[in-house]
């Protein structure tokens, strides 16, 4: 998760300290100039670097220096890798597009990367906890294709109140 390169040793990564992560954010800015974009002294900035540094320093120096705040959360030891993992994924897969969805769904299809669960058709009850889980305040919509008299295809759009 970590967006700085991992450093490893024999055994699996070696941690580093919070001055050896911020340092290539902070674009050779010296301790004064990072003390005066945070709004504290250069010696309480290079004291906190180089031991426990409070969760407000952590979001001015990440708000300053645009540095991903979970891989920093992780470098201040205030949530564990795995977490970042989860609250990344979860807040990617929420933002991504349907389109972004499915293609990552194929891309998994072709490579082998997934169970035969994922490639089956969804069943009535998965499609009825989904639309549970939808709020009075969130409109889900469905768009089905749909075929004429005559042939032509017509679209029509489902509101989650119909169903």
């Amino acid at each position: 998760m970590l967006t700085s390169e991992a450093k490893m040793h024999h055994t699996g990564p070696v941690m580093e300290t919070l001055e050896e992560f911020f340092r290539p954010y902070l674009n050779g800015d010296s301790g004064h100039e990072v003390g005066r974009k945070l709004g504290m002294t250069n010696t309480t900035v290079t004291r906190q670097m180089k031991g426990n540094m409070p969760v407000r320093t952590v979001v001015k120096l990440c708000r300053a220096y645009a540095i991903p705040m979970l891989d920093a959360f992780v470098a201040a030891g205030y949530i564990t890798e795995a977490e970042a993992d989860v609250m990344g994924r979860t807040r990617g897969l929420r933002a991504a597009t349907e389109r972004e969805l499915v293609q990552e769904m194929m891309r998994r299809v072709v490579d082998g990367d997934t169970t035969a669960t994922s490639t089956e058709p969804v069943g009535q009850d998965i499609i009825d906890a989904s639309a549970r889980l939808a709020t009075d305040s969130e409109a889900v919509h469905f768009r089905e294709p749909a075929i004429s008299r005559d042939g032509h295809t017509l679209e029509h759009d489902w509101n989650a109140d119909d169903l």
